[in-house]
């Protein structure tokens, strides 16, 4: 294929990223008119996302040669930055954030350990590392975090990759969903991010999910993200679902479709009267498994699309052949200090704050 070529349907790609409704996606990339998503799984729109691993790089991990980006330097310290925050509440918020996606859209998010290779490093990958690997450098500028697009993404293991700046100060906001958020915080009062909030953000994008047009928690507009907002918003579950489909209540196994395997799960558990959980049946959520969840698995039977392997699944080869074209994609959140705007720079795609 001539560089010509590869410039054409990249600039393509790049000119798709458009709103053509509320919410805006990275994609799609038209090839020989099939159309490809950057995303987990099989890479067409509605199609399930598989189950996605993420781990945590261990303080001290450093960055890989092969990583270019001079914007993004130092060694790992997001578990330091957990600690400030208090470790507990930020593990918590950290599965809360992963399973909010997951309560909207047909993906699952499972944590594991994390061995410590390099940022981008080519062994990066599961068993040795989640397919999202969470991790604080300090990175130039205001950004808050850096979310990096899923596959393909120029075959990389940095792909879903998120990272806070370490440079930067975060805070678990208080008050409720909606609340003004107050950012400056005693006793230094630098800007403080809210954390649960800017990772549900940072998920988005590793989901496929670019910057929206309207308030939601994919939004960079200061007038929207003010706002305490740690739970997606009609818009981005709409991204969402059109991305993987909706969620299922009734994938009892976790699969990504419901069958009669489910059915047999819910049988397992039913007659729980309290503290049952999903697995065991319970469908509609309200901690025991009677006849409401079998109606629920009786109106799914059938939905999704059952995926068999234990993580997820790889792109597939149409998608490999698309990786040089999706080289890089990437997205930068910011949380600007006071007033900043934001401006799009190529090679790769980016969004920095000013």
């Amino acid at each position: 294929m001539s560089r010509r070529f590869l410039l054409i349907l990249a600039l393509a790609a790049v000119s798709s990223v458009q709103p053509a409704r509320a919410y805006v996606l990275f994609g799609p990339y038209d090839f020989g008119g099939d159309l490809i998503y950057p995303k987990w799984g099989d890479n067409h729109a509605g199609m399930p996302g598989g189950t996605v691993t993420w781990s945590i790089m261990p303080d001290g991990t450093t960055i890989d040669p092969s990583f270019n980006d001079p914007n993004i330097s130092g060694t790992s310290s997001f578990e330091a930055l957990m600690g400030a925050l208090g470790e507990p509440q930020a593990m918590a918020a950290i599965h809360r954030a992963f399973d909010r996606w997951s309560e909207v859209a047909n993906i699952y998010f499972e944590q594991v350990d994390d061995s410590g290779l390099p940022f981008n490093h080519a062994g990066a990958l599961p068993p040795v590392a989640g397919h999202i690997r969470i991790g604080a450098f300090a990175i130039a500028g205001n950004a808050g975090a850096v979310g990096y697009a899923g596959p393909p993404n120029g075959g990389t293991t940095l792909e879903g990759d998120i990272l806070f700046n370490s440079s930067n100060h975060f805070q678990f906001a208080a008050g409720n969903e909606g609340n003004e958020i107050d950012f400056f915080q005693p006793p230094t009062f630098f800007f403080h991010n809210d954390f649960e909030g800017l990772l549900l953000h940072e998920i988005g994008h590793t989901l496929g999910i670019a910057h929206s047009d309207v308030c939601s928690v994919m939004s960079v507009d200061f007038e929207c993200f003010k706002y305490l907002n740690r739970i997606p918003d009609p818009d981005d579950v709409a991204a969402a679902q059109f991305l993987y489909g909706p969620a299922l209540r009734a994938d009892f196994d976790h699969d990504n479709g419901v069958t009669g395997a489910d059915l047999m799960a819910w049988r397992g558990g039913f007659g729980l009267s309290a503290g049952s959980t999903p697995g065991q049946g319970d469908a509609n959520r309200d901690l025991g498994v009677d006849g409401a969840d079998f109606l629920i698995w009786q109106r799914e039977l059938g939905a999704g699309a059952v995926v068999t392997a234990a993580a997820v699944p790889e792109p597939n080869s149409l998608a490999m052949a698309l990786a040089a074209v999706a080289a890089a994609l990437r997205n930068v959140r910011g949380r600007c200090r006071s007033g900043g705007t934001w401006r799009t720079t190529w090679a790769p795609i980016r969004r920095t704050c000013i």
